[in-house]
């Protein structure tokens, strides 16, 4: 194939690789937009247990949502329980506690963006990963590390 037809092949097979490019930015768009909700929806517990550990959260005497130091379980028995009543203390105080200059919910917003939670919060190694684990057991996690 030669000349015009050849140009017209030739235009259609681009357009369809613009368009099939196009495709998949729009689908990897979405899912980190998933991610990053997912991120920002489970970082709150996470970041507590963090500032728990290294006594930078104080939970403001005792809760029904953590036991002995520890977030209790986000999935399984009574989870929606303490899903609740974490939720509760995170609106009225806890997001508002102040973590090396920022608040916890600032840092909310940096550790879902970046995939990670923040070293300045949870120190220079960030377990995204074995915290998932304790708070959301069985879930899969959104999280990079």
């Amino acid at each position: 194939m030669s000349g015009p037809g050849r140009r017209g092949l030739l235009a259609a097979c681009c357009a369809a690789a613009v368009l099939a490019a196009g495709c998949g930015s729009a689908a990897a768009g979405q899912q980190a937009a998933s991610g990053y909700a997912a991120r920002y929806a489970e970082a709150p517990p996470m970041l507590v247990q963090c500032g728990f550990d290294r006594g930078a959260v104080r939970p403001g005497g005792p809760q029904p949502w953590y036991h002995l130091g520890q977030v209790l379980a986000f999935t399984g028995p009574h989870a929606g329980r303490h899903r609740a009543q974490f939720s509760s203390w995170w609106a009225a105080s806890g997001a508002a506690q102040a973590v090396a200059g920022k608040t916890l919910a600032a840092w909310r917003t940096w550790a879902a963006r970046h995939g990670r939670l923040p070293g300045a919060v949870c120190g220079s190694f960030a377990p995204a990963a074995s915290l998932h684990r304790q708070i959301f057991p069985g879930q899969p996690s959104p999280w990079r590390s």
